[in-house]
């Protein structure tokens, strides 16, 4: 093919990526907590274990009204986060973890959980 074909269908496939997601229906990864479900579609996860760690995020993130607090709080209570590696493809695999500033404070600022969970 020629450069002129191959810049027209780069051009043609990035801009059909930026109207799938400016419809909200573009997602590489799923956050943790959820599965994709068909090809464009998330739900929650159905393990209670990982629906109560982050929720336990959220609630302690309630009271005390502080990001590091609450990682302060994990990390001295020793409770592992789930995550998932997004290194290993194929099937969504959670794995668990110490919590780590970034990790609590991606999960609360992410805005897939905004009254979800």
């Amino acid at each position: 093919m020629s450069e002129l074909e191959l810049s027209l269908l780069r051009a043609r496939s990035m801009e059909a990526l930026k109207q799938k997601a400016r419809r909200g229906e573009l997602f590489f990864t799923v956050a943790v907590g959820y599965v994709k479900v068909g090809c464009d579609k998330i739900e929650r996860d159905l393990d209670l274990r990982v629906r109560e760690a982050i929720g336990l995020v959220f609630t302690r993130f309630a009271e005390m009204q502080s990001i590091r607090q609450v990682f302060l709080l994990l990390r001295s209570d020793q409770i592992a986060l789930p995550y998932i590696n997004p290194r290993i493809s194929g099937q969504q695999q959670v794995l668990w973890k110490p919590p780590v500033y970034t990790t609590v404070s991606n999960l609360l600022t992410n805005p897939v959980y905004a009254g979800a969970l």
